[in-house]
């Protein structure tokens, strides 16, 4: 589980968290995982849009972004809980 905030892009909301740079080789844009923002407890389902181009040095994380098409009652800068099954 791994807490994140959506964005506001167009019409979409994206979400930027950060995840362990070992998981790299595991996630590629178009993979899809479930995202539970804390103010609706509802899951949403995201798509992986693009991994970031440089690992923290000090923590070892990526930035993943992602996007959310189901955005109804979300506003930008909401935090939630983002469940990626196939990065454990």
């Amino acid at each position: 589980d791994l807490h994140s905030f959506p964005t506001r892009r167009s019409s979409d909301l994206e979400i930027h968290l950060l995840v362990p740079s070992r998981w790299m080789s595991r996630l590629k844009p178009g993979q899809t995982f479930s995202f539970t923002p804390d103010e609706t407890g509802q899951p949403l389902t995201a798509t992986v849009k693009r991994l970031g181009a440089r690992i923290d040095e000090g923590s070892q994380t990526l930035l993943l972004v992602a996007s959310l098409t189901d955005v109804k009652g979300l506003l930008a800068g909401m935090s939630g809980t983002a469940h990626l099954a196939s990065a454990k």
